[in-house]
């Protein structure tokens, strides 16, 4: 059940999915596990902060539903994270009283399927974004992220609630 599920959610991928099921199936942990990867048009190059943001908390979200550590997933988090912040998460501080991501400590069923992002600046180097969670006004998470250019793609820098 659980390779179905993984292929069936992959099939884009085509070979490189089946590699990397036959290689979760022997017990190679050196891959990422499919439902690690990020879809196609939230690869590498992010090409818009809204979309480095959306992309991020779409997979995200995804992962702690199916019961994953995103955090232990380094591969993707390299996609997404500016190098400092990247490092920061590497070397958490020993007593952490809520997720960094959604300044919670844990997340509500609703803010998986419904994700908003709006962009309050952008000067090309810098941009500042707002991530709305959830759909009703009672379960609504207001993130403000700081995003930088870095290299071919946008990078979350920092995660703050918004006021």
């Amino acid at each position: 059940m659980m390779l179905t599920k993984r292929l069936v959610g992959f099939v884009s991928f085509g070979a490189a999915a089946t590699i990397l099921l036959c290689c979760q199936s022997i017990g190679v942990r050196e891959l990422a596990f499919a439902d690690e990867l990020p879809s196609i048009e939230n690869s590498a190059t992010q090409t818009s902060p809204e979309i480095a943001a959306s992309a991020f908390y779409h997979w995200y979200l995804r992962a702690l539903a199916s019961g994953q550590k995103p955090l232990r997933s380094r591969a993707v988090l390299r996609n997404y994270l500016s190098q400092r912040l990247f490092e920061q998460v590497e070397h958490p501080p020993k007593i952490v009283d809520e997720d960094y991501f959604i300044k919670a400590q844990d997340y509500l069923d609703d803010w998986i399927t419904h994700i908003a992002v709006s962009v309050t600046s952008n000067d090309g180097g810098a941009a500042s974004t707002i991530v709305t969670l959830g759909s009703a006004p009672s379960s609504n998470r207001r993130l403000a992220l700081r995003l930088v250019h870095e290299g071919d793609s946008w990078r979350i820098a920092r995660v703050d609630l918004a006021p």
